[in-house]
Parts: C-alpha cells; sequence; structure tokens
C-alpha cells in the first residue's frame, strides 16, 4: 500500500519536472555549482541508475564531460564511472565522449578515463571498440604523467593479451598497427616494454603471428585492389612483430616466399594497383631481411627460390623496393655464402656499367634508367656487403663524379648512393664537403633538398644502430676484435658531429622551408642529431619550439617529441630559449606561408596551437618559470608596439602589428591554472598606459601639421596594435570571469592568494578573435587612413 502511494503520489508525478529543473543548473557559470549539482546528481542515480540512460540525463551529461572546468568534467565522468562496471550498457552509451577526454588537459582527468577503459576493456565489447581504444590511447605512452604511461601499457596488456581468441587478437592488433593516426615505431614500444614487464607472453606473440599468417594463406584474389590492401595489412601486422624480436616471425617467413614470387610476376596498368604491389612487396622484403638472420637452418630451395624472385625485383623495380631488396639479397649471401657470387654479380654489372658512362656521361632513355639504379644499387650493395669494403675508395671516386653531373637525376641518386657508402666509410664524408654544400644550399631545388635531408637522416639513424651494435660486440669480444670495434667508433664519433655541425646552419635553414617534406626531414634529421649529441643543441631548441606550430601534423608530432627530450635532457635550456622560440613562430608562419595574416586567420590558429600548449605545460609548474616567460611576451609586444613610431615602410610595419596580433593569439590560447591571466592583464594595461600616452599627446598635435599622411600612417597601426592589446585584455576578463575590482588589487610586486588559486573558463568557450579590428586600406591615400585611425 505505501508503494502504491508513493507512486501514485504528487512526488512521483513531478520526479522528471524536479530532475530537470535539477540538471538545468548546470549552467550556471561558476563551476563550483555545476560541480555541486553533478553531486546532487550523483545521489539521485544511487537509488536509480537506469537514469543514465535517459536520453535528456545522457545529453547533459555528454556536454559536462567536455565541460570547461577540469573540476566539473572530473565529477561527470566519476559519475559515469562509478555505474560502468555493473551496467555493461552504459560503454556503448558513454563509449566516444570518453575516449575522447583520454586527451583532456588534466591528468586527474585522463587517469580516471584510463580506469574507466580498463573496465570496459574487460567487458565484451565489438573488435572496432577495442581498435579505437588502442588508436587513442597509444599516445599516452609519450605522456608527461609516469603513472599515466605505466596505466596504458597496463591496458594494452589486457587488450591483446587478455581470454579472448587468439584470431580476434591477432585481428585488432593488425587494424591498430595499420592505424595511419601513430606510427608503428609507437606501438612497438608498448609491446616491447610489455614483454620486459611479462617475458612469458611472447609465446602469446608467437601465436598471434602463426594467426596472422593462417589469415595471409586464406585470402582471395578476386578483387586485386582490395586484395593488396588485406595482404598488406597483415604483413603490416607481421613486420610490427618483427620489429620487436624477429624470432616472433621466423616460422612464416618460408609461406612468405609464394606471395613475393606472386608479387614479381603480376603485371597492371593501373598506377594505384602497382603502388599498392610495391608497398606490400616492401613490407614482405622488409620482414624476411630481418628475419632471416634468425633462421638457423634455411631450407635451400627456399633461399635459392628467394634469390631468383630478388633478382627480378633488383633488375625491374622501383627505388623503393630496391631499398630493401639490396639488404635482403645481401642477408641471404650472410646467411649461405653459396649465393655470395650472385650478389658479386650483381655488383660488378652496375660497377662495370657506370665506369664505361663516366667520360662522356651521356644517356638515352633506357641506359639512363640503368644509370640511376646502378648509382643506388653500388652504395646499397657497399653498405651492406663485407666483400666490397676494398672497393670503398674507387667506388666513392665513381659517385662523386656524377654527383657533378650536369643531370640532377643522376646527383641525387649519386648522392643517395654516397651516404649508403659512408655508413661503411664515415671518413669520407669530409671528402664530400663541397658536395654536401651544395645540395643544401639555398638555390637548389626542393626535390635535391629533401634527398640530402632523407639521406642524412636515414644515415644518422643507421649510425645510431651501429653505435648500438658496436657497443654490444665490444662488451662480447676480446683482443683484436674489441680493438677493431673501438677503432670504428672513434673513427665515426670524431668525423660525424665535424660535419654535422658544419651544415647545422644549413639544416636550421630548411626546417622554415615552404615544402611540408623538406620541413619534415630536416626537423628529423636535427632531432636525431641532438639525440646522438653531434650538434649544439641550444642553437636547436628556438626551431624545435617553432615547428610546434607547423601546419603538418606529423610534424607538430615530431617537434613535440623534440621538446619532450630537451626538457628531459636539457630542462635549464628549455626555459631560457622558449621565450625566444615562441617570438620566432611568427617568423617560421610567415617563411612556410607568405599569405599568414593572424587577422584573418585567428580562429583556424587554435588547431595548430596544441603543441605551445604542451610547451607550456612542461614550464608551467613552476611560478618564477611561466611569469618570466609570460611577462617576456608581453614585453616583447611592448617593443614592437614601441617601434611603430619609427621611421619604417608601411608593409614592415603592418608586418610588426600582426606579429603583436601572432603573440596576442598565443597568450589567449595558453592553458592557464594559476593566476597567469591577471598577469596579462597587468603588464598589458602597463602597456597601454605608458605607449598609450604617448600617442594621445601625438593625435592632439596632428591636426596642426599640413603633411600629417607618414604620422598617420604610424598611428594607423599604433592604433591597431593597442586594439589587439585591449582585445587581450578583456578576453582574459571574460574568459577567467576577472571583474575590476579583482584586477586592480592584484600586482606581482605583492603576495597574492590569486596566485595560489586555480582559475576556470566560462562554459561557454570563448574564442579569442580579432574580426572586430578595422582591416588596413589597401591604398595608402591621407583621407584613407585618417578615416581608417578614427575608426581603429
Amino acid at each position: 500500500l505505501t508503494k502504491q502511494l508513493q507512486k501514485s503520489g504528487p512526488l512521483a508525478r513531478h520526479c522528471n519536472g524536479i530532475l530537470s529543473k535539477v540538471l538545468k543548473q548546470l549552467s550556471d557559470k561558476a563551476p563550483k555549482n555545476r560541480e555541486r549539482v553533478l553531486k546532487v546528481l550523483s545521489k539521485v542515480t544511487d537509488v536509480d541508475p537506469s537514469l543514465l540512460e535517459m536520453d535528456f540525463v545522457r545529453n547533459v551529461i555528454k556536454i559536462t564531460i567536455k565541460d570547461v572546468a577540469k573540476s566539473v568534467r572530473s565529477a561527470a565522468i566519476d559519475l559515469v564511472g562509478k555505474y560502468i562496471s555493473n551496467r555493461p550498457q552504459l560503454s556503448a552509451t558513454y563509449f566516444d565522449v570518453l575516449l575522447d577526454r583520454f586527451r583532456d588537459t588534466g591528468p586527474s582527468v585522463r587517469k580516471k578515463v584510463m580506469k574507466i577503459l580498463r573496465t570496459m576493456g574487460s567487458q565484451q565489447l565489438d573488435v572496432s571498440r577495442y581498435v579505437k581504444i588502442c588508436i587513442h590511447v597509444s599516445s599516452g605512452i609519450f605522456d608527461d604523467q609516469e603513472t599515466i604511461r605505466k596505466e596504458v601499457i597496463v591496458l594494452f596488456e589486457e587488450l591483446w593479451f587478455s581470454n579472448q581468441d587468439t584470431k580476434v587478437r591477432a585481428e585488432i592488433i593488425s587494424r591498430v598497427v595499420n592505424d595511419p593516426s601513430a606510427s608503428i615505431e609507437q606501438y612497438v614500444e608498448i609491446l616491447q616494454a610489455i614483454l620486459k614487464a611479462k617475458p612469458a607472453l611472447r609465446n602469446n606473440c608467437m601465436k598471434i603471428c602463426s594467426a596472422i599468417n593462417e589469415k595471409l594463406l586464406t585470402l582471395e584474389d578476386n578483387d586485386k585492389d582490395n586484395y593488396f590492401i588485406q595482404m598488406g595489412t597483415l604483413v603490416t601486422a607481421l613486420k610490427f612483430f618483427c620489429d620487436v624480436d624477429p624470432k616472433f616471425v621466423v616460422s612464416q617467413t618460408k609461406f612468405l616466399q609464394p606471395n613475393l614470387s606472386f608479387l614479381c610476376d603480376f603485371k597492371s596498368k593501373d598506377s594505384n594497383t602497382i603502388k599498392l604491389r610495391s608497398a606490400v612487396m616492401s613490407i614482405i622484403l622488409d620482414v624476411i631481411k630481418t628475419s632471416i638472420p634468425s633462421i638457423q637452418k634455411p631450407y635451400k630451395i627456399f633461399l635459392e627460390k628467394l634469390t631468383e624472385d630478388l633478382k627480378k625485383i633488383i633488375k625491374n623495380e622501383d627505388m623503393t623496393v630496391l631499398r630493401v631488396s639490396i639488404p635482403c639479397v645481401c642477408a641471404i649471401a650472410k646467411k649461405d655464402k653459396k649465393h655470395a657470387t650472385t650478389v658479386q654479380k650483381i655488383f660488378f654489372t652496375f660497377f662495370k656499367f657506370l665506369i664505361t658512362k663516366v667520360p662522356n656521361m651521356v644517356f638515352e632513355s633506357k641506359t639512363g634508367f640503368t644509370a640511376l639504379r646502378s648509382l643506388f644499387c653500388i652504395g646499397l650493395l657497399a653498405k651492406h656487403f663485407d666483400d666490397f669494403q676494398k672497393y670503398t675508395d674507387k667506388i666513392f671516386l665513381l659517385l662523386l663524379k656524377f654527383c657533378k653531373s650536369q643531370e640532377e637525376l643522376f646527383q641525387r641518386a649519386a648522392l643517395q648512393g654516397l651516404f649508403f657508402l659512408f655508413s661503411r666509410a664515415p671518413d669520407l664524408m669530409n671528402r664530400a664537403h663541397d658536395v654536401l654544400s651544395d645540395a643544401l644550399k639555398p638555390g637548389t631545388s626542393e626535390k635535391m633538398h629533401i634527398t640530402i635531408l632523407r639521406s642524412v637522416f636515414e644515415f644518422l639513424e643507421g649510425e645510431d644502430k651501429l653505435v648500438t651494435s658496436l657497443q654490444t660486440v665490444e662488451s662480447k669480444t676480446e683482443g683484436g676484435d674489441e680493438d677493431e670495434a673501438e677503432d670504428q667508433s672513434e673513427r665515426a664519433e670524431s668525423v660525424i658531429p665535424t660535419v654535422m655541425q658544419n651544415h647545422l646552419k644549413s639544416f636550421l635553414r630548411l626546417i622554415k622551408s615552404p615544402q611540408g617534406d623538406v620541413r619534415y626531414y630536416a626537423l628529423m634529421v636535427i632531432r636525431t642529431a641532438v639525440k646522438q649529441g653531434l650538434v649544439n643543441p641550444i642553437q636547436c631548441i628556438p626551431f624545435g619550439i617553432c615547428t610546434l606550430t607547423d601546419t603538418q601534423k606529423r610534424i607538430r608530432d615530431e617537434a613535440v617529441k623534440m621538446v619532450q627530450f630537451f626538457n628531459e635532457k636539457r630542462p635549464i635550456d628549455l626555459r631560457n630559449r622558449a621565450l625566444y622560440g615562441i617570438e620566432e613562430c611568427y617568423d617560421f608562419q610567415r617563411c612556410i606561408n607568405r599569405n599568414f595574416d593572424p587577422f584573418g586567420d585567428t580562429m583556424s590558429l587554435s588547431g595548430i596551437l596544441g603543441g605551445l600548449q604542451k610547451l607550456y605545460r612542461l614550464i608551467s609548474p613552476k611560478k618564477a618559470d611561466r611569469d618570466k616567460l609570460l611577462r617576456g611576451l608581453v614585453e616583447k609586444m611592448k617593443s614592437i608596439v614601441g617601434g611603430l613610431s619609427s621611421e619604417q615602410k608601411q608593409a614592415k610595419l603592418q608586418d610588426n602589428v600582426k606579429k603583436v596580433a601572432f603573440l596576442a593569439v598565443i597568450l589567449a590560447n595558453l592553458p592557464y591554472d594559476y593566476d597567469e591571466p591577471l598577469l596579462i592583464v597587468f603588464y598589458v594595461r602597463k602597456v597601454v598606459g605608458t605607449e598609450g600616452a604617448q600617442l594621445y599627446e601625438k593625435v592632439s598635435c596632428l591636426e596642426k601639421k599640413k603633411d600629417k599622411s607618414k604620422d598617420i600612417c604610424k598611428m594607423s597601426n599604433l592604433s591597431v596594435a593597442f586594439s589587439v592589446l585591449l582585445d587581450l585584455e578583456h578576453y582574459m576578463k571574460d574568459a577567467y570571469q576577472l571583474n575590476d575590482d579583482k584586477c586592480n588589487s592584484w600586482s606581482p610586486y605583492l603576495s597574492n592568494k590569486a596566485s595560489t588559486a586555480r582559475c576556470g573558463r566560462k562554459q561557454e568557450a570563448l574564442e579569442f578573435g580579432l574580426d572586430g579590428i578595422a582591416g588596413y586600406p589597401k591604398k595608402a591615400e591621407t583621407k584613407q587612413l585618417f578615416s581608417y585611425f578614427l575608426r581603429a
């Protein structure tokens, strides 16, 4: 009777209405009030968790999980996470919004999301959701919080080595490592960390490789494009395990040879199909090349058929496939000396052909392609096969002559061959100084720049692996072998740093190239050289910071890794050079995009400032560091504004105003937690107060002058700069709920409670925009400038 009275009573009838009114309080401006509402909702859902599945409750919570205040987001995630384990249906409801929060700026939020994702992973989700979790969480391996990095490794262990069927695990891993949003090296690092903690899981890896191979054997080739895509997905998964440990794929290597034979004989006129075929062939060759040294007793028939396929590939395929086929045939010759004669025949065929063409260097169409192939291959063969070491000097002189050819194609092929040879004899780099300088000079084509930068990067990567292997040899060998390893290491260490330091300015200049591939490889060269200690890192820090704002994601991601390395190894230098690096970001943007205009691109700029936000988080934990950086940026704006009164051309003045605008956009988008907005408002007011007073005096004297066009030009630029500063001040006050009393009472010279209190943004995620500021007149006529000046 009591239950029936409760159900039919007025309170029960108005329950939804009361709940709706409670949820409406989540629109309150104060984060603390919104947090209290979520606590109330948590008490209600304790009684009836099914409320979380109601449409209007679900929509409100999804919005709250994305709230601009960290404390509110954290409370919303706690609310959902409390019921995920007992109500698995909530996983599907809140899956996407929770997954997105793993990239939250708040470490506490990311930790809570990780805990929920682990709970979800233990439930029976479909494969696509497991794949999504892996892809989104993989970036956590580089998180600045060690606890999150450890949680990521544990989560991957649970998802990849749970009690699921081996075929399901194989499908999950295959789809994850083929996703283009993250590099395969990232997943290699994760799996290596898992196996280091639990070596017993190596058997599971072998079983997964067997499952991948079984699926590869059952593929049907009805649709060639789809067939190559599926084959590529599976062999990429095998490559992933091979990169972790070649022993994982030793049993599967023999099954890859028939696929390679099929690809060699396959013919097509469709360019996309040919590209897919070449890509798959390269991956298969890479797996075979890496795994062959680990095969104890390879079948003779297997090696013979593989060698025949490789001879066809070396004769007919493009440079991408040649890059892995030559090391592969050399690996076979090292494994079985009977195949050494094959490698020697290939080498001397190419070498003799080039010798006969050196005197006149005149090539027809067909012989020209053979020459390019020969230049590329003799360098690779000299690098990977020890028997050609006695021909090193002859190969070097031959390649050097082709580097001075009139045809750029031959220069580029010879240059790649040289760097392959440098891996065998680094001391030859000193003799090729002029060739390297010519390839890096400003007037050279972008293709030449890409060739030289990529060659240097691959050479440095190879040297890093060589040094590691030499250290291993040194620890295992005795007597003469140890001395030989030490001599090689010392020779490399003495030559390479000198060459890199000599050409460092050229590498740094190319980081600002308008061409994306040039910037990418220039950054990779600098990052690798800094990591190996080959160049002065202090020179490189500002350029690494600049590339944090690159328009290409892959470049921004590599720049973040470089800055994290500086923060780990050279934290003091990073903080000292951070201000200069951020100042140079505007010039970097102008170099990569001549039409760059912060007044027109304010909203889109926020998408490329994520790297600077990460830099600020590395610097911001210490109040002295963050205050120094922010004060320095405002002071830089002040110096630019002060220079607008000097005698400069109008174009230069306008460029300086745009630089002020760009710095203002950066200041508006950095993630602030403490009293930074008050500090920015304080110093902006100081700049406007001192420089603005001078502007007011000049305006009052302007009407007395007859020829006032020059003064109006200067003052129009000053007025725009002041408008930007005032917009920045208003934005800070609005976004962080700062009233005039709070701003007036705050001073960096006094001890303030605000300096220890956290700030929170409004619910409306305000965007800093400069659209309201008047644009420049197209013609610099006095009347137009004067009217423009009055508007601004």
